[in-house]
């Protein structure tokens, strides 16, 4: 797409805000978040391929799950951190709408910051837009 492949202008950005916006639906679930749980907080048994624990929740606060999955933006870090949530019961469609509209911020974030990363992140964009 040419919005994304020459990053996103004006236009295009209130576009995939619109977008984003009408496609949450109204959704009370609050938790407490680390804040940034990424590599440096977060342990994994690297041969058993297990989680052992986060540590420092110094700046933790409440809101939305899925703003704790915010971090991990590479979509397959994304996807199995979702198929983890998910494993023991499944979550309302109001949580993934809220899921896509943090992710999809997250590309964005990318492609703002990081452009080394801004194509993968639009590609992902893409397909997160594509779902809405």
């Amino acid at each position: 797409d040419f919005c994304l492949s020459r990053g996103l202008g004006d236009v295009y950005k209130r576009q995939v805000g619109e977008r984003v916006v009408a496609s949450l639906r109204e959704n009370d679930e609050r938790v407490a978040l680390h804040s940034n749980p990424y590599l440096e907080h977060t342990f994994i048994d690297p041969q058993a391929h297990t989680y052992l624990g986060t540590i420092d929740f110094g700046d933790a606060y409440l809101s939305h799950p899925a703003f704790d999955l915010r971090r991990w933006n590479r979509p397959a870090e994304r996807e199995a951190l979702l198929r983890g949530y998910t494993a023991e019961a499944p979550v309302s469609e109001a949580f993934m709408a809220t899921w896509r509209a943090v992710m999809i911020l997250g590309d964005v974030i990318v492609m703002a910051y990081y452009p080394e990363r801004a194509e993968q992140a639009a590609d992902d964009l893409g397909g997160l837009l594509a779902s809405l």
